[in-house]
């Protein structure tokens, strides 16, 4: 693999009912405490030896991200430097909730690559089905916000706004693309994988077949949990299958 996954924090401010940490939590709280495996954050030691490994390993990405929400971690800056000073590419994915004005000018400053934000609606009746616990004037104006310090700094960073196709937002694509493009942020809809039938897009062409087995991901890519713990599958949330600890 020539990609890996770290988790900062298991921790997220949202409850979102497709997601893998989010479906764990039957409760109305939004600090996921049914996560089988628990809630933590990674020790910053442990971070600094799973760089070093990854580089000799042969490791070129390294994107700080896999379950939770990465912003809520607080040395999450710290991560970006390191990795960076390691020559590693860095992608982190966000709600973008989190983010604050002196937060996007020390992400910048630290060099990241690459932010996706995962904001599904146009609209506050919308967004909040999917993203619960969110607030969508918040994040569009953090989305704007990282744009135009981006630009001021003259950062190379690329920001995205990804938009998963769901049935219950799926007539609110057009909106999005519209609000994107008026604070000048590339837009991007990811299809959804028919995993919650509830939520399959009417719109077959939003939608997207499991894929079959054997999965090649694992020659691309592994997963790490803020434990040091190793999985070769992103949907293994729980921990069922571990196949050695940094």
């Amino acid at each position: 693999p020539k990609m890996i996954s770290i988790e900062p924090t298991s921790r997220c401010n949202l409850n979102c009912p497709f997601c893998l940490v989010g479906q764990q939590n039957n409760l109305k709280s939004t600090d996921h405490d049914l996560l089988p495996r628990g809630l933590g954050d990674m020790d910053w030691d442990l971070y600094e030896k799973i760089v070093k490994d990854a580089v000799e390993f042969g490791i070129e990405k390294i994107q700080l991200h896999f379950q939770g929400e990465p912003l809520l971690y607080q040395r999450f800056v710290d991560m970006i430097r390191e990795a960076k000073r390691h020559g590693l590419y860095t992608q982190a994915f966000t709600n973008g909730l989190p983010l604050t004005e002196r937060k996007a000018d020390a992400i910048l400053s630290a060099g990241l690559d690459s932010l996706r934000f995962s904001v599904d609606g146009a609209t506050q009746e919308t967004y909040e089905l999917n993203r619960v616990g969110g607030e969508f004037k918040k994040v569009y104006r953090n989305m704007a916000m990282m744009v135009k310090r981006a630009k001021r700094s003259r950062s190379n960073i690329e920001l995205l706004w990804q938009f998963i196709a769901l049935r219950n937002n799926e007539h609110e694509i057009g909106q999005s693309r519209r609000l994107a493009r008026k604070i000048g942020i590339p837009f991007f809809v990811k299809t959804f994988a028919e995993s919650v039938p509830d939520l399959v897009p009417r719109n077959p062409k939003l939608r997207r077949k499991l894929h079959i087995k054997p999965c090649t991901d694992i020659y691309r890519a592994m997963f790490v949990y803020f434990t040091g713990e190793v999985v070769v599958c992103c949907y293994d949330l729980a921990g069922q299958h571990v196949v050695g600890n940094l």
